[in-house]
């Protein structure tokens, strides 16, 4: 069957040489003299002149010359193609199997065979599917990805995976990859921050897709999860969603995806092994750089040298200060005992706060509380279980217990007098915990002795009872030797002898020291 414009041709050649015979003519155009002579014959047949035939459009041409065709092509039903239309677009339409499947089920002896069928949808598809070419000015638009081939290391004996982020400049189509150890927020802000730096820049727009760690609730303008929006307050620039179900809006990122992929991720795979993330990180990024400096096809212009002349100029200059992006944020009502618990660590938070409701704020190095939007406290995050308690946050009664321990005492007792001091070292001797509290309380009750009788007598007390072998001697017993007056006339059994040389076996007792 002869194309529409041969047949123009064969009728051109004969309307301007009357004289040119089948065989030339058919000589001329590659084709059977007797198909000429055909085309000829219906030429005069439909009455029309050779002008008019040289400006109708292929259907009419068709029409004219190809008659039993167009009566064969028109005898079978057509696909509903608007039906048809629609069900392809949904997210989750039926297949074309099953659109055939319900065609035929209308009028089997009217419709088209499967083969037909699909040839005819995919064409009516194919004039649907129009897209509009996109112009990338400098420095605008940055778009980014996550690979869909994922990257192996091997750490601590066990192998892990890494996902690959790839970015791409518009203009210059500069790439980008990094692989992280998942796809989470943090994920995604640390590959966005790792591309800037790399680019030395920061474009006015980065588009993305609707992935969970970065979209809270798709729309136009599309809801962004916190931390991004942080990130784009910090580095100036807007966060853009493509479309949902519309991967086009980033062809780009798309395109650098797959050619990342193929040439550099697949034989990572199959040619390296890698002992951690950041030996990955760091051949990836030399293919990638190596990728930069090959030119384009059908150019000699690599993507480096339309950075140097496109985009790099443009670019917003990098913020001074890093940027450090909020890991958790939660709501707690604080406690009585005034501490908020974060990854099994207490910290505290002023002790006229408890029962309010407080606003906390996680770092990588630090942990911020907000009450009525102002800030409150700050603490650096401990990986250890425990308590981190700053001394201005306390009650005041609780502060006073902080600062009556095992030092305070033994520099207190000191002050009264010698035996006072030894009773109190052997009170605290073995005690790891300074602030034990039930120790602390039995050097409160005897502390109190001495403010209620005076030094000499507790003094006098503390040396009858370390001479009369009390071990360690309660507040009670104390209490019985001060209403006695046992420790008056007492011989001191310790030393009959007193210098300075000799010290007795109290001192080696605990262990010679004097603090």
């Amino acid at each position: 069957m002869l194309s529409e414009q041969t047949i123009r041709q064969i009728v051109h050649n004969k309307f301007v040489q009357p004289t040119l015979s089948s065989r030339q003519n058919a000589a001329m155009n590659h084709c059977s003299h007797f198909t000429v002579n055909e085309m000829l014959k219906r030429f005069e047949q439909s009455k029309y002149s050779a002008s008019e035939i040289l400006e109708m459009d292929d259907d009419q041409i068709y029409a004219i010359f190809h008659p039993v065709s167009l009566a064969r092509r028109s005898s079978k039903r057509p696909p509903p193609y608007d039906d048809i239309q629609r069900e392809v677009l949904k997210r989750k339409g039926k297949t074309l199997t099953v659109l055939y499947l319900e065609y035929v089920d209308v009028d089997p002896h009217t419709a088209y065979g499967r083969s037909r069928f699909f040839e005819l949808v995919r064409h009516f598809l194919k004039t649907r599917k129009v897209t509009m070419r996109q112009r990338h000015f400098v420095g605008e638009e940055a778009f980014i990805d996550y690979a869909g081939t994922s990257l192996t290391y091997i750490e601590n004996r066990k192998q892990k995976t890494a996902s690959v982020f790839i970015g791409c400049l518009g203009a210059s189509n500069k790439l980008f990859a990094y692989a992280t150890t998942g796809q989470t927020t943090q994920d995604w802000v640390a590959g966005i921050r790792e591309m800037l730096a790399y680019f030395g820049g920061v474009p006015q727009v980065i588009v993305i897709d609707n992935a969970k760690g970065l979209v809270k609730k798709a729309g136009n303008p599309p809801k962004l999860v916190r931390t991004v929006d942080d990130l784009a307050e910090h580095f100036h620039c807007l966060i853009h969603a493509c479309r949902v179900g519309h991967p086009q809006d980033k062809s780009l990122a798309e395109q650098g995806v797959k050619f990342i992929t193929q040439r550099i991720l697949r034989v990572m795979n199959s040619d390296f092994t890698f002992f951690s993330l950041d030996e990955l990180n760091q051949h990836l990024v030399s293919e990638v750089e190596k990728l930069n400096a090959l030119p384009l096809q059908n150019t000699d212009t690599s993507r480096n040298q339309l950075f140097e002349q496109l985009d790099g100029p443009a670019l917003s200059p990098l913020p001074k200060t890093p940027f450090n992006p909020i890991i958790n944020e939660f709501i707690k009502t604080v406690p009585p005992h005034y501490h908020i618990q974060f990854d099994g660590h207490d910290y505290s938070v002023p002790y006229d706060l408890c029962g309010e409701k407080v606003t906390v704020q996680v770092y990588r190095e630090k942990l911020n509380v907000f009450y009525k939007h102002k800030l409150v406290t700050t603490h650096l995050l401990s990986a250890s279980d425990g308590c981190t308690t700053l001394p201005k946050h306390m009650h005041p009664s609780h502060h006073a217990d902080l600062l009556h321990g095992k030092s305070y005492f033994l520099a207190w007792a000191k002050d009264v007098g010698i035996y006072s001091h030894k009773l109190f070292k052997k009170l605290y001797k073995g005690i790891k915990n300074p602030q034990s509290r039930a120790i602390n309380t039995r050097a409160k009750g005897i502390k109190k002795l001495c403010e209620q009788h005076g030094a000499e007598v507790f003094e006098a007390a503390c040396r009858y009872a370390l001479a009369h072998g009390k071990d360690v001697p309660c507040a009670d017993e104390l209490t019985m030797i001060i209403s006695a007056k046992a420790y008056e006339g007492s011989v001191e059994t310790e030393n009959s002898i007193t210098h300075s040389n000799i010290r007795g076996k109290s001192y080696y007792e605990d262990g010679g020291n004097d603090e």
